[in-house]
């Protein structure tokens, strides 16, 4: 297991996770990187960056195996692979929501606008929902991902974390010490 950390300085470390040894330092951004997901069998690993890409990197190799997904003109401070790792969502923080292909680097149909910067994203395991937390008053939106299709936010809670149990029956979210857990 590993853990991945994105730095200030625009560069990523891949951590072991029981000893915390640096067993990689990726470089490839210009700016800090902001957010970063494990692909769900794990051999890849997305970036985010407020130089406004997002690019796919080999764990192991530390390579980067996709052209930068590029078009974002805003600074991307949330991803996530889909379960399946075919795709990939994006948050920026104007509040636009976007798909990726995983393979291409192309963008998958029009972005979608949560209103309100976006500061954490989440897939059901199903790949039907994705949850993304945003900043201010309304802290929670949740779409349909094959519409597009908002559904009503389930409380006015803030929160920074989001993810779905392995069984996609909740969403759960967090911010500080607090955790919730919110039924689907």
């Amino acid at each position: 297991m590993h853990i991945a950390l994105g730095c200030e300085d625009g560069t990523i470390s891949i951590l072991d996770a029981k000893t915390y040894a640096t067993l990689l330092r990726i470089e490839g951004h210009e700016e800090p990187v902001s957010a970063v997901a494990f692909s769900p069998d794990r051999t890849r690993l997305v970036s985010a960056s407020d130089d406004q890409t997002v690019r796919i990197w080999d764990v192991h190799s530390g390579k980067c195996v996709s052209n930068a997904l590029e078009g974002h003109d805003w600074p991307v401070c949330a991803v996530a692979f889909l379960p399946d790792g075919k795709s990939i969502a994006t948050g920026l923080w104007n509040g636009t929501v976007r798909l990726w292909e995983t393979e291409s680097g192309k963008p998958i149909g029009a972005p979608w606008n949560a209103r309100l910067p976006v500061i954490s994203l989440a897939f059901s395991p199903d790949n039907t929902r994705l949850i993304s937390a945003v900043v201010i008053k309304e802290h929670r939106r949740i779409f349909k991902a094959e519409e597009a299709t908002e559904l009503p936010p389930s409380s006015e809670a803030r929160c920074h974390v989001l993810r779905f149990p392995s069984d996609g029956s909740a969403a759960i979210s967090g911010l500080g010490r607090r955790a919730s857990r919110h039924g689907m």
